[in-house]
């Protein structure tokens, strides 16, 4: 997986609200639990924990 363990958006405008995103590793670029790219997202109340990034953004990369 090379983007967005958890979760990965591109190019829209997603809610990402009141999850666990937990344990997720990517091996190379970017964003273990979540990796947001050219978005307008809304990212509240989550417990984002133990995630692993690549290159960048362990936990989240925006």
């Amino acid at each position: 997986m090379f983007r967005g363990g958890g979760v990965y958006c591109e190019n829209s405008s997603p809610t990402i609200c009141d999850n666990r995103i937990h344990n997720n590793t990517v091996v190379s670029y970017y964003g273990g639990g979540i990796a947001s790219r050219n978005c307008a997202s809304i990212i509240e109340r989550n417990e984002i924990l133990g995630n692993h990034g690549g290159d960048y953004g362990g936990g989240l990369f925006y």
